[in-house]
């Protein structure tokens, strides 16, 4: 979640539960922390109704914090009746002077052991965006911390060029606190990027050091100005992966 002179941020969904099930039994609970995984605010609304908007300016406002801000936003949904789907990916929209960045929420935190296990491959090194580091635009990435303390972390990238060459990075965190954000700056963070992509779109593999979180890190490309952003989620590395069906394992009648 971001807040400044030139990004806004804004949440919003349409009500299906209501619209598509009849199910007006439904409750939320969002969460607002900052950088350092601090509690801000906590809305908690008792039901919806056909559309619904999370505005991070206007809680800034009533909370009295002016500066820029990073930080996280977690949204909870509760009903006493099945809500068809475990985990909901609402709409988020970050807004500029020039234009507008929207991706599905992500890096949610597990459910529960189960919910952790089934997906703890998936959590593997994360790609499936591109990079662009130049004289015009500068990539991000961020992660979030589970609920719990992380200690003595590593962060790994391996970057690729539009040449194929490739480029190993780390970055060591003594401790991560529970709910904390990695905020990158690309250009920022390692200075001999520029040079290494040429100016021309590459892409990046990154190992995330959050734990206890579903890891589809949120991902973008940024003006110098700001005034224009593109976002995205990472997927995981699937290059090794056979996850198709091999056609003469089924048999000829079915």
């Amino acid at each position: 979640a971001f807040n400044n002179k030139d990004v806004k941020t804004k949440i919003t969904f349409l009500n299906y539960w209501k619209i598509k099930n009849n199910n007006k039994l439904v409750s939320g609970l969002f969460t607002l922390r900052d950088r350092e995984g601090n509690l801000i605010n906590r809305i908690y609304e008792k039901e919806f109704n056909y559309t619904y908007t999370y505005d991070l300016f206007n809680v800034l406002k009533k909370n009295k914090i002016k500066n820029n801000f990073l930080g996280t936003i977690e949204c909870e949904f509760y009903s006493i009746k099945d809500l068809k789907f475990s985990f909901p990916a609402l709409q988020v929209f970050y807004e500029t002077k020039d234009g507008v960045g929207c991706v599905h929420t992500n890096q949610r935190i597990f459910n529960n052991i189960e919910d952790l296990f089934e997906n703890k491959p998936l959590n593997d090194f994360q790609t499936g965006f591109d990079i662009n580091v130049s004289n015009k635009l500068d990539s991000f990435l961020t992660f979030i911390n589970g609920p719990v303390t992380l200690k003595d972390r590593t962060l790994k990238l391996n970057f690729f060029n539009s040449k194929g060459k490739k480029l190993s990075k780390k970055i060591p965190y003594k401790i991560i606190k529970p709910y904390e954000v990695k905020y990158l700056s690309l250009t920022d963070t390692f200075s001999d990027l520029k040079d290494f992509f040429d100016n021309q779109t590459g892409y990046c593999k990154v190992l995330s050091t959050s734990e206890n979180v579903f890891n589809r890190i949120m991902v973008g490309n940024i003006t110098k100005n700001s005034r224009k952003i593109s976002v995205t989620h990472s997927y995981y590395d699937c290059s090794s992966t056979k996850d198709y069906i091999d056609e003469n394992t089924i048999p000829s009648d079915e």
